[in-house]
């Protein structure tokens, strides 16, 4: 999913729509992610990751499972708002559809 370090993953969503869930995880742990195009598994520790994935779990209310854990949702922090946004938009659908 990642298209390199200086620019916005192109997905199907809005900029607008990405932006504010950047700024939430761009403050995680006070400041943990310093840079939005570094790879967060490079700048991360192994804890970190899970506390960020228990993070999100409790700020955007998805679930994010060890499946969810993987390079290309955690190579930067456009790809995880990606992720974060792709899960929210499948909680509503199912909720439209319920």
């Amino acid at each position: 999913m990642s298209n390199g370090p200086d620019r916005p993953a192109q997905t199907d969503q809005n900029s607008d729509t990405r932006e504010p869930v950047i700024q939430i995880l761009m403050g995680f742990a006070d400041g943990a992610i310093a840079d939005r195009a570094a790879s967060l598994v490079n700048e991360l520790d192994s804890l970190e990751i899970v506390e960020l994935a228990k993070f999100i779990e409790n700020v955007f209310k998805v679930r994010v499972g060890i499946e969810d854990i993987t390079y290309d949702n955690f190579s930067s922090v456009y790809d995880l708002a990606d992720m974060v946004l792709a899960k929210k938009q499948l909680i509503e659908k199912r909720g439209n559809d319920a």
